[in-house]
């Protein structure tokens, strides 16, 4: 009797479908990582000095209002 390929490499038909679930996944992560890649050539690697000031700026003005709102 001859095996079908999924018999031959997979022993059955359940373990065949999770292989190709698993080769759809690892193709999908290939395509995101390569995107990434691709993308990541002229991305900057954090935020700037002026970035930073201005969130601590932003900080200590809303401490200011609370402490304001507070002895109100």
């Amino acid at each position: 009797m001859m095996r079908t390929p999924c018999e031959r490499d997979c022993g059955n038909l359940s373990e065949y479908f999770r292989s190709l679930v698993r080769e759809k996944m690892q193709r999908e992560i290939e395509a995101d990582l390569r995107l990434l890649e691709s993308t990541r050539s002229g991305a900057l690697t954090g935020p700037s000095v002026a970035d930073v000031e201005a969130v601590l700026a932003l900080q200590r003005q809303v401490r200011k209002d609370l402490d304001r709102a507070r002895r109100a």
